[in-house]
């Protein structure tokens, strides 16, 4: 999960260990009885022993936060297309452009 930029939680631990015990407890004994599950300290052990990185998450600025509801992107995306319409913009006219923008003649190994 850190090398995707998101950072593990207790839950996350506990979840999976606990999905991990379900799975063995019903393939190995077959019976009805609930299976076993992790004990509440178990998933901070876990965590003190692995090689996890710790950070603490920032709150999300309000701004951020409005930007990613749906009824604002929704908006965004209405006024760009009257924005294009207006300016008769096809298209056949995007191109697919990030932050660092364009570099040509520049091959990625």
């Amino acid at each position: 999960m850190d090398s995707i930029g998101f950072g593990i939680r207790k839950e996350m631990v506990r979840d999976a260990a606990n999905s991990i015990l379900a799975q063995n407890h019903t393939v190995l004994y077959n019976n009805d009885e609930l299976p076993p599950q992790v004990g509440i300290h178990w998933p901070q052990r876990y965590l003190d022993k692995s090689s996890y990185k710790r950070t603490k998450a920032k709150p999300m600025e309000t701004a951020r936060k409005k930007a990613q509801e749906p009824a604002y992107i929704k908006g965004w995306f209405n006024d760009f297309l009257v924005y294009c319409q207006e300016h008769g913009i096809v298209p056949a006219d995007f191109w697919n452009f990030n932050e660092c923008g364009v570099r040509l003649g520049i091959v990625k190994n």
